[in-house]
């Protein structure tokens, strides 16, 4: 991957901004071997027990610094709830990504009821970003696809990169030895 033309940076995360009346980001962790962690969407109004700052602010920055409050908590991973800490175990958001000239292909696993509208044990259902890089700080998503109803719906959304020495070092073999 190191050959490839815009390669993206590693150390840090990727959001994309969700605003609406709430703000809020979606943040996806990418790591150089390929693998990806989609962590999900933090709002600025958030009360995720999971997170330190908890100053309840309606904006795009105060989301962002919730997301980074949750890095600083992961790095005292032995001192945090398990439900809080990325596990070895779970696939849920967890995946894998590959770049190819400008291009970039994500794919993960999410969690959902295994029977929709009935309380049901959960099953994993792959869904795939395809979008192209920009520069190594900025790639774009053009197209979403969600493989368990087979739909597909073209997008734009612009994740930008922000530097964190927070990000987890994780032992890529055992986090993402259940997805490959």
């Amino acid at each position: 991957m190191k050959n490839q033309k815009n390669v993206l940076r590693f150390d840090g995360f990727y959001y994309v901004n969700n605003s609406s009346n709430i703000y809020s980001v979606d943040v996806l962790l990418l790591y150089e071997e390929g693998f990806i962690i989609n962590e999900g969407n933090y709002s600025g109004l958030s009360n995720n027990y999971c997170l330190e700052n908890l100053k309840k602010e309606n904006s795009l920055q105060n989301s962002i610094d919730n997301y980074i409050s949750r890095l600083k908590l992961l790095k005292q991973s032995k001192e945090i709830p398990s439900s809080c800490k990325i596990l070895e175990n779970d696939i849920d958001g967890k995946g894998i990504f590959i770049i190819k000239n400008d291009s970039i292909i994500i794919q993960y696993f999410k969690s959902d009821f295994k029977i929709r509208n009935k309380d049901s044990f959960n099953d994993y259902f792959l869904h795939e970003y395809r979008g192209v890089v920009l520069n190594d700080t900025l790639f774009k998503i053009l197209k979403t696809i969600n493989y368990r109803d087979n739909i597909s719906k073209s997008v734009e959304l612009e994740f930008k990169y922000l530097k964190n020495s927070d990000k987890p070092n994780l032992n890529s073999e055992k986090i993402f030895k259940n997805i490959y």
